[in-house]
């Protein structure tokens, strides 16, 4: 008689394996465990589950549009120095 009632009020994750602390954390997620895709043993929701559910599908990054590479600047003529004679610091 209790599955019929709950079955009646549309309660669908009355049906699934889940752990109570995975069920509240379905709850707080507002996720209906009959949604998500059992990956634990014996068709067990996990945790993992649950939060792979509440982060949604994953999102395909958009692509950024790539800047053309500008051509290489060449430095400016160098200019030759004159050469200085070193200093004599110790005598």
């Amino acid at each position: 008689m209790e599955s019929e009632s709950r079955s009646a009020t549309g309660d669908k994750s009355a049906k699934v394996k889940a752990l109570p602390a995975v069920r509240k954390l379905a709850k707080e997620h507002n996720i209906d465990l009959a949604e998500i895709t059992p990956t634990g043993k014996g068709g067990r929701i996990t945790e993992k589950d649950v939060l792979d559910a509440a982060m949604g599908p994953p999102v395909e990054p958009i692509p950024t549009p790539v800047a053309p590479i500008a051509a290489p600047v060449a430095p400016p003529a160098a200019q030759p120095q004159a050469v200085k004679g070193m200093l004599k610091l110790r005598k």
